[in-house]
């Protein structure tokens, strides 16, 4: 009887482990089951969001050069089907801009963080879309993938196009306006000069009537007028001569667009035809070193020195000094541009390169000026910084490439392969 009963207190016992076991389990398939549907609403969610998002959004594999899934207006903006992109590997719809494409992945990939750039895709038709894409990661099967996130920039590239022109001709009417006031001046003492002559002229003729000419005062004073104002025109004619040579050296007019150039007389153009706004106001000091001649986009970095030179000018409100440094650097041409005006405030010191920014007011430019400096010196591969202090002035270093018609060919050759 006791075995039996110790058999029967032991079944009991294991019943109830079991029951206990058996409750457990089941709690953790109610668990399981409510996370299953909480991940199943999220990625809902999430698909409704891709879906239905005014962006272009891909899955993409860089190990494999692979689009894995995209939603529809990836499909609208690249004029392809879904299997079609799904097909194809995601170089195909950046065929132009492979070296960025690669270094924009990788570091995606490495730093493990959101990254932004602006690349250009093709789509089925052939059209070139400008695109600004932000990327992070995202582990799909294991395995470190991309999603991108593509928005069409063609309206803002427009806009900004639009300002950059609007920029270009308000500095082309400051440029014409002081060139009209450089040549007025010349041209009003040849005026003057030509209308004393022809007095002179006259006076001779008259004197002449007389036999003893070489001893007449009058005769002799006549003469000298005459030889002071042929040096005036002279002058004058040459003045104009030089402002008409620094306006083509300006602009580059009749030459290529890349070429190998003179940095000191690209400045120097500059600085004659901001002659009219330095006057007596600013001193330059030009410390000129030993630069080699450079292949650069000569006409668009003379537009860069203008831009800085003229801002330079309006920061020297009575008198002043612009210092124009240069040297060269290793493999680098530098040049260096200081003024003694009131500086920059340092809450603004950072945004100066951005698009529209100004500090100037309503109506005073647009804002571009700078901002376009920046594209033209990244067009050369070179770098532009700013110093400045308030009361004390800025200086701004312009850093330029002496091998830039080889790193445009390494590039160049690069994207072919």
């Amino acid at each position: 009887m006791k075995n039996e009963t110790k058999t029967k207190e032991k079944l009991i016992q294991e019943l109830e482990t079991l029951r206990a076991k058996l409750a457990a389990f089941e709690k953790t398939e109610a668990e399981h089951k409510r996370t299953e549907d909480k991940l199943r609403k999220s990625e809902e969610r999430f698909r409704k969001i891709v879906e239905y998002s005014n962006d272009a959004i891909l899955i993409i594999d860089p190990e494999r050069d692979k689009i894995i899934d995209v939603n529809p207006r990836a499909c609208n903006l690249f004029e392809y089907s879904r299997e079609e992109l799904l097909s194809m590997p995601i170089t195909a719809i950046h065929p132009n801009e492979m070296p960025e494409l690669m270094a924009f992945s990788k570091s995606v990939l490495e730093q493990g963080e959101g990254w932004t750039n602006e690349l250009s895709c093709l789509t089925k038709s052939g059209k070139t879309l400008p695109t600004e894409i932000s990327a992070s990661v995202i582990e799909i099967d294991g395995r470190p993938c991309m999603i991108a996130l593509v928005r069409d920039i063609t309206e803002r590239k427009q806009a900004e196009a639009a300002l950059r022109q609007s920029e270009k001709m308000a500095s082309l009417g400051n440029l014409v306006a002081g060139l009209a006031h450089e040549i007025n001046s010349p041209i009003g003492a040849i005026n003057s000069a030509a209308d004393t002559n022809n007095l002179c002229l006259k006076r001779i003729e008259n004197i002449v009537k007389n036999r003893d000419i070489t001893k007449n005062n009058d005769y002799q004073r006549a003469l000298n007028i005459l030889g002071d104002n042929i040096q005036i025109t002279a002058n004058a004619g040459e003045r104009i001569a030089e402002i008409v040579k620094s306006l083509k050296n300006f602009a580059r007019l009749d030459e290529a667009e890349f070429q190998q150039s003179d940095i000191h007389e690209g400045i120097d153009s500059t600085l004659t035809l901001l002659n009219r706004e330095l006057k007596e106001k600013v001193t330059v000091i030009r410390d000129y070193g030993k630069i080699p001649k450079i292949f650069i986009y000569a006409g668009e970095l003379n537009q860069v020195f203008m831009n800085i030179l003229r801002n330079a000018i309006q920061a020297i409100e009575n008198k002043g000094t612009i210092k124009i440094r240069t040297f060269a650097e290793k493999n680098s041409v530098c040049i260096q541009i200081s003024d003694s005006g009131k500086g920059i405030p340092p809450e603004n010191i950072n945004r100066i390169f951005d698009p529209g920014f100004t500090t100037k007011g309503v109506g005073v430019g647009t804002g571009l000026a700078l901002s376009i400096c920046y594209q033209i010196i990244q067009k050369h591969m070179g770098e532009i910084s700013v110093e400045s202090q308030l009361g004390k002035g800025t200086t701004f270093t312009i850093i330029l490439p002496m091998d830039l018609d080889k790193l445009i060919g390494k590039e160049l050759e690069y994207k072919v392969k």
